[in-house]
């Protein structure tokens, strides 16, 4: 339980007196899509004191004139900026969730508490591994306090995965089969090493799957046809967000901390238990990158070779009926001779069904037979 014990470790006498806990918003999407225009935007123009963690604080690119403070780390990089209105935003460490605390302590040195924390993923992150990292720390603190701990509450919650979409080019990036490493432009430099055998399509499906709330950024570089075409995608892979629509970033982080809250548990339950019966039924793993084969999102798999007996996909035209009436094997057991009482085979043209009952055009024919097999 190493994340419930750093709560209990880092957790200060003034987090814990918090009334209610900070929501966090966690912004993914490829490079390029506009996520960090949209973070400097949110800072710039905010109502309320909200706090960033990014992977590169320099890169948000804040103007001077709005910065009030900035801190070096011990490499003498740049690594927190504090803004006149209150705003923070700083570096990643190497653990998320200890960003956060750190971030929180800025809380007491004095000026209104944050309302909102906002976490930058790099361009090739899943953002399904980081809502896992809450989901982990909600439930080992709730063991620790069934255990009868005196664990004090964890001060912030996840509340909104919101995607970052560039609709210009999501269609396109949509279809083709490139790796990571083949499109470094969508990755941060080095963040791309660690997952560039992941093709394209599937990280970019799990951000939309993942997603609360998905932004159609740059609209304004797309024809109405394609924002059409985009919208419809992202409404098949997640019928459940929310999907908005921008040019430039600006959508106020009002607007987006409006929208319903991620339900993270009860998603995250659903997702595990039909996970759970896919790999019972396929030998699927739990979202491996191979769990979608695309076939579901219109790419073909390749799975029309009448001699292939692989069960991990369908075959042709191969159909069955989970109702219990299930086509036997053969329906061709046809027997024509009208004094014929041998059980072992249907009379007529009749169709067995699993489920103990026939179906047949002819019913036998013959008006003396007294074979009661049909």
């Amino acid at each position: 339980r190493l994340a419930a014990a750093s709560v209990r470790e880092v957790v200060s006498p003034a987090l814990a007196q918090r009334t209610a806990p900070v929501p966090v918003v966690v912004l993914s999407g490829f490079l390029g899509t506009g996520k960090t225009t949209l973070l400097k935007h949110w800072l710039e123009n905010a109502e309320d004191r909200i706090g960033c963690i990014v992977n590169d604080v320099a890169s948000v690119n804040i103007d001077a004139k709005l910065v009030k403070n900035q801190k070096l780390n011990t490499q003498r990089q740049l690594d927190t900026i504090e803004l006149q209105n209150g705003c923070a935003c700083c570096n990643l460490g190497e653990e998320l969730m200890d960003s956060i605390f750190n971030l929180l302590d800025l809380e007491s040195e004095g000026g209104k508490p944050f309302s909102c924390i906002v976490v930058e993923l790099s361009g090739v992150a899943e953002p399904r591994r980081v809502r896992d990292l809450f989901m982990q720390l909600k439930t080992e603190v709730a063991m620790e306090l069934a255990d009868g701990s005196d664990m004090p509450p964890v001060p912030f919650e996840l509340s909104k995965v919101v995607t970052v979409l560039d609709s210009s080019t999501f269609c396109t990036d949509y279809m083709e089969f490139s790796r990571i490493a083949d499109r470094p432009e969508l990755a941060e430099e080095g963040a791309a090493k660690d997952a560039q055998y992941l093709m394209v399509v599937e990280l970019l499906v799990e951000q939309v799957e993942a997603a609360t709330i998905v932004i159609l950024n740059k609209t304004d570089l797309a024809d109405k046809e394609t924002v059409q075409a985009t919208r419809a995608v992202v409404r098949a892979l997640n019928k459940d967000a929310g999907i908005l629509e921008t040019s430039f970033g600006q959508i106020a982080l009002r607007n987006i901390l409006a929208q319903p809250d991620a339900k993270v548990a009860d998603r995250e339950a659903e997702e595990k238990a039909q996970s759970h019966a896919e790999s019972s039924g396929s030998g699927h793993t739990e979202h491996d990158h191979s769990e979608h084969g695309h076939s579901e999102h219109g790419h073909a798999t390749g799975g029309d070779d009448a001699s292939c007996d692989d069960a991990s996909h369908s075959h042709g035209d191969a159909h069955d009926h989970s109702d219990g009436h299930a086509h036997s094997d053969s329906n061709d057991h046809s027997c024509g001779d009208p004094e014929c009482t041998d059980e072992s085979h249907g009379h007529g043209d009749a169709h067995a069904h699993s489920d103990g009952h026939a179906d047949s055009d002819s019913h036998g024919d013959d008006q003396e037979c007294t074979d009661e097999s049909h």
